[in-house]
């Protein structure tokens, strides 16, 4: 007898986001929402290993350095917030500080 295995699309999400590491997401996510010309996504976590316990093997503390015609005309902190908005489920999911740098 063939047993089927039924997985909902919720679980294949949240199997998802286990498999994809924090960075990937980070890069992926600012990727299709800001179309950079330049992006680098540092992962500085290892410089905080007694401050904040990574969950998952998960980065928690990234620079990013973005170039962006979409943040082009927003002031500073405009881009901060449209950047930290289009992170709000990294930072659901362990995310806990991220350094942004727009040149």
């Amino acid at each position: 007898m063939k047993k089927i295995l039924l997985i909902s699309s919720k679980l294949l999400t949240k199997i998802h986001k286990l498999l994809t590491n924090m960075k990937d997401r980070i890069v992926n996510k600012l990727t299709k929402n800001f179309q950079p010309s330049f992006l680098q996504v540092i992962d500085n976590s290892s410089a905080h290993s007694g401050h904040f316990v990574a969950t998952n093997n998960l980065g928690t503390h990234f620079k990013v350095i973005i170039t962006s015609n979409v943040l082009a005309n927003c002031t500073k902190i405009q881009a901060h917030r449209l950047i930290n908005k289009s992170l709000q489920q990294e930072f659901l999911d362990g995310l806990h500080a991220l350094e942004i740098k727009i040149i």
